[in-house]
């Protein structure tokens, strides 16, 4: 008996000493195996951002489609000159068919006809098997009463249109990747949090736990100290969750495999903006500071320094499009009452034919090309359209009102939105500046509260208190950052981003959030 209990007991050592062995060595193979982490600096998102987005992209192509419709409408009031070279082959002339049905037979007694026939040219014309068109046709608008200079007008505001749209995008676009690399770097920073947190929770319950068994602590606070790790592990799970869902988020705006393990190498107080602009500029504009990160002792950087032109609501992309929709409404409607205006237009058709026989199918001067040239002048005007002359001005005219009226409300909303990013930046300062020291300090609390702890000083409840506070701090300094930046990268692209986008209570939101 005692030798099979030993025989097992070897088995359970041989098989413990064999998994001490192999699982290093399979876990190093693992490590081994797995790719490194890309690191991704800020300035690496916004040089990735703007040649892999999908709606710059569509941007870029609607400007180019804007101005080929400028080509086309320019080259419609223009000369028009075509080129043409046609040959066709006759394989049955229903004109020989006629001649021969009703021509009369011939008669055997008459004498025979030795008069000379005169051949006919005009029949060349009827029974050539061949026959090789050249051709050059032309034409040009005459009278147009005003609809050329129009209709480069409109051409050009739709062409800008696009143009302010594009501004928009690209600027809509760095602001999207900023917030979403600080929204993930926030994300690891919450990770590490509650990575922490619950390590100081379980040595906790171990210290709890001890203290239990010597009798020191009632069953009360090993009970709260079992509940506070058992808490604390879903709010770990969810933080892997939520970091992982921004790192993704992150990845699809840069069209970046979502599957290659990234290292967000810029931390959010460091971020400088300005020279993170620098690498893709939108224009060569002067623009407000975005600043050049948040310094050690708190105090943040450069202010952003607004001129006129940075708060003036006729200044914004959104604004300048609308009033070029307005030009382009303005012109529909002009075309709409140049509708019954008469239009004359002048062409000319010049054309050469040769008719070669099938021994020589191929003319050999110009020679055996005879010419054809005709002028034409043409005249058209709209008498009776049943009321489609009407209905086509009342939509414009309707149109016009509405671009208007877009106007005015882009005008509003924009002189709006720069109050709203002005007082979003002087909240987000405040919230930064009270941010500062608050996290040191809240550390520090703790680790007095531990000692206390341990020492049977204080209870349970105040350490789990000064724990909450730590974390609170440590989220609000970082929602704080976050908020500030966004806000001085705000001011810096307002003119070029949709109307909306001056802030509000984003900061309030972020800091809620987090």
């Amino acid at each position: 008996m005692k030798s099979s209990a030993l025989a097992g007991y070897a088995r359970h050592a041989a098989l413990s000493v064999l998994l001490a062995t192999m699982l290093p060595a399979h876990v190093v193979a693992q490590q081994a195996s797995a790719p490194a982490a890309r690191p991704l600096t800020l300035d690496d998102a916004f040089r990735l951002g703007e040649p892999s987005s999908d709606d710059v992209r569509i941007a870029q192509n609607a400007v180019t489609r804007a101005r080929g419709q400028y080509l086309q409408t320019r080259g419609s009031v223009l000369p028009q000159l075509t080129a043409s070279a046609n040959y066709s082959h006759l394989i049955q002339n229903q004109f020989a068919a006629i001649t021969r049905r009703f021509a009369q037979p011939p008669d055997p007694n008459a004498p025979p006809d030795t008069t000379t026939q005169v051949a006919n040219p005009i029949a060349l014309l009827f029974g050539a098997p061949n026959t090789i068109t050249l051709g050059l046709a032309a034409s040009q608008p005459i009278y147009l009463d005003g609809r050329f200079q129009l209709a480069n007008r409109v051409a050009r505001a739709n062409e800008d249109v696009y143009k302010y749209g594009l501004r928009t995008a690209r600027a809509k676009l760095r602001y999207d990747i900023a917030s979403a690399y600080f929204d993930a770097v926030i994300a690891e920073k919450f990770l590490q949090i509650a990575e922490s947190s619950l390590v100081q929770t379980e040595r906790t319950l171990r210290q709890t736990t001890l203290q239990r068994q010597v009798g020191t602590v009632a069953e009360y606070d090993l009970l709260r100290s079992r509940v506070a790790v058992d808490a604390q592990r879903p709010l770990l799970i969810q933080a892997q969750q939520n970091r992982d869902i921004a790192t993704l988020q992150l990845k699809q705006l840069l069209n970046l495999p979502l599957t290659d393990a990234v290292n967000l190498a810029t931390p959010i107080q460091d971020a400088d903006m300005d020279r993170v602009l620098a690498t893709s500029r939108l224009d060569n504009d002067v623009r407000p500071s975005a600043g050049t990160g948040l310094t050690a002792a708190g105090t943040p950087g450069t202010l952003p320094k607004l001129n006129p032109r940075d708060t003036s609501p006729d200044s914004r992309a959104a604004v300048l499009q609308a009033q070029a929709l307005l030009e382009v409404q303005k012109g529909a409607l002009r075309q709409a009452q140049l509708a019954q205006v008469p239009v004359l237009n002048l062409t000319s058709n010049y054309q050469r034919f040769a008719y070669p026989s099938n021994s020589s199918v191929v003319p050999r001067t110009l020679a055996d090309f005879y010419p054809a040239w005709t002028v034409a002048l043409g005249f058209s005007v709209p008498i009776w359209t049943s009321g489609k002359l009407t209905g086509d001005k009342l939509v414009a005219r309707a149109n016009v009102a509405d671009a208007e009226a877009r106007v005015h409300q882009g005008q509003r909303a924009a002189s709006l939105d720069v109050q709203l990013a002005l007082k979003s930046l002087e909240q987000a300062e405040s919230n930064w500046m009270a941010s500062i020291g608050t996290e040191e300090q809240a550390d520090k609390a703790l680790r007095i509260a531990e000692v206390r702890y341990t020492n049977g000083i204080s209870t349970q409840l105040e350490l789990s208190d000064i724990r909450n506070l730590l974390i609170q701090s440590q989220a609000n300094r970082l929602s704080a950052a976050k908020a500030l930046q966004l806000a001085r990268l705000r001011i810096t692209l307002l003119r070029d981003l949709p109307l909306g986008s001056g802030g509000g209570t984003a900061t309030a939101a972020a800091s809620g959030g987090a």
